[in-house]
């Protein structure tokens, strides 16, 4: 009986219709080889070797001549190429043979769309000849990440070459002068830069939906938030991950003016200067801003409030009439200020806060004086009063009662677009206590009646971190 079964296992896959094959063998690609995270630090010159050969690929072509068919027939199943030509003078592979199997891979591809992440450090022909061979096939990349670090870095043939091009993302230690190719890219849509240069390639930025820029130049407040005055259209939006220490005070900044719907700050400031960010926000004005958000560096440096700048801002910017979503995090914003500014946002319907928890420096923002004041009342003195999602990431410094008083008061109102209100919860590691099973229990039961939608957890975003060690 044994025996019946095994061969009848045998005889299952082979015959499996070739879709769902396909797409069985499509799953078995090793992690990191799917499009996602694929240059790591961690991959050894022998990894790179397998991944340029797609060996999952061919021990899977080697079953039976039919999946072999397959495999090599299928150009999806060669769609996302990942090369890391820092790690190929330590193979035991000659360049040429890795280079070699760069191509057979974009040979297999046919004509389907690519995902490319490639990564060149120096300036010997194999990564030159690496990116001839890439740029042959321009008109197929949809998704394309390049890392570098020299500035003779080339795209040959490209520009112009571009159809089928949706997100780019470039990460370079130096100026690059020679990206300027991919001004003509009818489908992109989504571009990220990370650089310690000055230069940023030019873009259709008209035609962008989010556009991400870390800089790792410390101090150039002017040269980052210029960016924000380039042509983006009304439902972009931008995120800015800037660093900013020793700077010289007083910070002056030329007005900028941008007409981005969405936009995200992340300032590493190393001292808790409070005129950082009082100098952002007095040079900037944004004229139909929906979604606004404020981050300090996670650790123990902590983005320290402007709130006298901010209600200019807010102002000059018209947020009365147009902002919807607020989230602040890691900044040192107290209650009376966060009210202040919450007076002057009526139409928000999201509201994100959090407490800090960084090495040594905790501060609690969410408390039950907070809390209160967040509870609905029937006139024009309630805060936030139509809100319908509110994101707390806490230290728990507030009580069970006065949280689900906030709650119930809001369960009603909050469906005036048709919505319950959305609840989220997320506890920090250096908490004052855990929620309890009836906390927890609450939340369920209202969510199983189809009155509110709940979520509490350990904070996700503190967890990825610290096993990073970050």
């Amino acid at each position: 009986m044994c025996s019946a079964k095994a061969e009848s296992g045998r005889n299952v896959a082979p015959h499996l219709p070739a879709e769902l094959l396909v797409e069985i063998f499509d799953m078995c690609s090793p992690p990191g080889d799917d499009g996602l995270d694929g240059l790591s630090d961690t991959t050894t010159p022998a990894q790179e070797v397998e991944r340029l050969a797609k060996k999952y690929l061919l021990q899977l072509s080697q079953v039976c001549s039919r999946w072999h068919a397959l495999v090599m027939g299928t150009p999806m199943l060669w769609r996302i190429l990942i090369a890391d030509t820092t790690l190929w003078r330590g193979s035991k592979k000659d360049p040429v043979v890795l280079l070699n199997l760069v191509e057979a891979s974009l040979e297999r591809g046919a004509s389907h769309p690519l995902t490319l992440q490639v990564a060149i450090e120096d300036e010997e022909s194999l990564g030159s000849d690496l990116m001839e061979s890439l740029s042959r096939h321009s008109q197929r990349w949809r998704q394309a990440h390049f890392w570098t670090g020299f500035l003779s870095f080339r795209l040959p043939n490209v520009e112009g070459n571009l159809p089928l091009l949706e997100k780019l993302e470039i990460s370079q230690n130096d100026d690059w002068r020679e990206f300027d190719v991919f001004g003509d890219a009818p489908r992109l849509t989504h571009f990220t830069v990370s650089s310690w240069g000055t230069h940023v390639p030019t873009v259709p930025w008209a035609q962008l939906h989010h556009f991400r820029y870390h800089s790792f130049e410390p101090n150039d407040l002017e040269g980052s938030l210029a960016l924000l005055g380039n042509d983006f259209s009304a439902h972009a939006r931008c995120d800015l991950i800037l660093i900013v220490m020793d700077i010289d005070l007083p910070i002056e900044l030329p007005p900028i003016i941008s007409n981005v719907s969405g936009f995200s700050l992340t300032l590493d400031v190393h001292e808790p200067l409070p005129q950082v960010l009082g100098a952002v926000l007095g040079c900037l004005t944004f004229s139909s801003l929906n979604a606004l958000a404020f981050l300090g560096k996670f650790g123990d440096r902590t983005l320290a409030w402007d709130n006298n700048n901010f209600l200019a801002f807010a102002a000059r910017s018209s947020l009365r009439a147009s902002l919807t979503s607020l989230e602040m995090a890691r900044t040192t914003i107290n209650d009376d200020e966060l009210a202040a500014c919450l007076t002057v946002l009526p139409l928000l319907e999201q509201l994100i806060i959090a407490d800090i928890d960084g090495e040594g420096v905790t501060a609690g923002l969410i408390t039950d004086t907070l809390l209160r004041r967040l509870i609905w009342t029937p006139d024009a003195l309630c805060l936030v009063p139509r809100l319908n999602f509110l994101c707390l990431t806490s230290l728990l410094h507030f009580s069970d009662d006065v949280y689900w008083d906030l709650i119930a008061s809001r369960l009603i109102p909050a469906r005036w677009n048709g919505l319950v209100l959305e609840a989220k919860i997320y506890c920090l590691q250096g908490r004052s206590r855990d929620l309890s099973e009836e906390f927890i229990l609450k939340g369920v039961e209202l969510e199983a009646k189809g009155e509110l939608s709940f979520t509490a957890r350990l904070d996700p975003e503190e967890e990825l971190l610290r096993k990073l060690n970050l």
